[in-house]
């Protein structure tokens, strides 16, 4: 009987890697382009800022040097108390195509940021509209190349995943795991498919016709989503727009949380909405995530023909990871680290679910948001 189970694994594990795996790596590359063409659609940058006065200057060094050159950027200063908004100010001084505008005050129903890329929407008059955040980097060419995907390919929705840095060892060492579990969760290999509703968005990089944006209502149906990156692209696909999705390949850049701390701190307020606040299904991801860590062990619990097909099978896994993880800017032997970043991240999501339940909702930006009113915007799930 055992055999058999370890059989069945082998089996499941490489139809696993077939589909993940490699599709993966048929997701395309983002490239930047030097020389757009001139009559090229408008494109509005929306960025949201709070307390970002340690970033935003470099990002928006990056976005000025863009090659586009029809080019507006929009800056939302979200009642920052540090000196965001004389930055912001001051680069509009500077530069015409950048306007500031600066959010006094939180409407009641609102998260802060979701709102704050409301507002900065409604000042544009781009045909597509970047939403972005205020500390990524892009290289000169990165916002061309990206037009010229979504014109070749007639895309509604584009999103690329950003390469990754962090000063920190141990999270630079775990970002290859985390964005195989992001990206299997997403079922990222299968965004660009018409006929499947599973979808993605990246909050460094989410690029989308205005038209579409204004015919789902904006930001306005997920105006209480934590993971409002995520639920754009799903609310853009469940209305039938067509999505496409992109590896970044350096061209767009974040630096990452600067410790493990920082991180599980970081993604608590996301981790719980990414499951619907459901309990039910928080405690299938964190099972999940520790048979997955576990089952790296049984090649040292198993003897004979069983181990040979343990061995097999956790080999798989670990191919899978190794062939995904350059097409996300990580080294490919981070890949064995998987079940140390399995654990780290199912501890991360019981951590979440148990303080979210316990608080009664979530803190964010110094921000009580009650889940009761988190569950209630619930925009539509997606399936296969």
């Amino acid at each position: 009987m055992g055999s058999l189970l370890l059989t069945i694994a082998l089996v499941m594990t490489a139809g696993w890697f077939a589909v993940a795996a490699i599709g993966m790596r048929r997701i395309g590359r983002l490239s930047e382009n030097k020389e757009p063409r001139v009559d090229g659609p408008r494109v509005s940058v929306v960025l949201a800022a709070r307390d970002e006065a340690q970033h935003l200057g470099a990002t928006l060094d990056t976005l000025r040097a863009q090659t586009y050159p029809s080019l507006e950027i929009v800056v939302v200063d979200d009642r920052s108390a540090d000196a965001t908004g004389a930055i912001a100010d001051a680069a509009a001084a500077a530069d015409a195509r950048i306007q500031v505008v600066h959010v006094e005050s939180l409407p009641a129903g609102w998260l802060g940021k979701n709102h704050a890329l409301q507002a900065g929407a409604a000042r544009t008059r781009g045909d597509l509209l970047l939403f972005t955040d205020a500390d990524v980097r892009f290289l000169p060419g990165t916002i061309a190349g990206a037009v010229e995907i979504v014109e070749t390919e007639g895309l509604d929705h584009l999103a690329a995943l950003p390469t990754i840095t962090s000063p920190s060892a141990a999270v630079r060492w775990s970002i290859g795991a985390f964005a195989m579990f992001f990206l299997l969760f997403t079922r990222a290999w299968r965004v660009p498919d018409p006929s499947s509703r599973a979808s993605i968005g990246i909050g460094a990089f989410n690029l989308v016709r205005a038209s579409a944006y204004r015919a789902v209502g904006g930001h306005e149906q997920i105006r209480l989503r934590p993971d409002d990156d995520l639920m754009l692209g799903r609310v853009l696909k469940q209305h039938g727009f067509r999505a496409g999705l992109r590896t970044s390949g350096g061209t767009v850049n974040v630096d990452w949380y600067a410790s493990l701390g920082e991180l599980v701190r970081g993604v608590e307020k996301n981790t719980f909405a990414g499951l619907n606040y459901s309990a039910l299904a928080a405690v299938a991801s964190v099972s999940g995530l520790i048979v997955h860590a576990g089952y790296f062990l049984l090649p040292l619990l198993l003897t004979g023909s069983m181990r040979v097909l343990a061995l097999a099978s956790v080999a798989i896994l670990l191919a899978s990871g190794a062939v995904a993880a350059p097409s996300i800017g990580q080294s490919a032997w981070t890949t064995v680290l998987q079940p140390i970043a399995a654990l780290l991240f199912a501890g991360v999501q019981a951590r979440a679910t148990v303080l979210t339940l316990a608080r009664g909702g979530i803190f964010w930006r110094g921000t009580f948001y009650p889940l009761s009113d988190l569950r209630r915007n619930q925009p539509p799930t997606t399936g296969r």
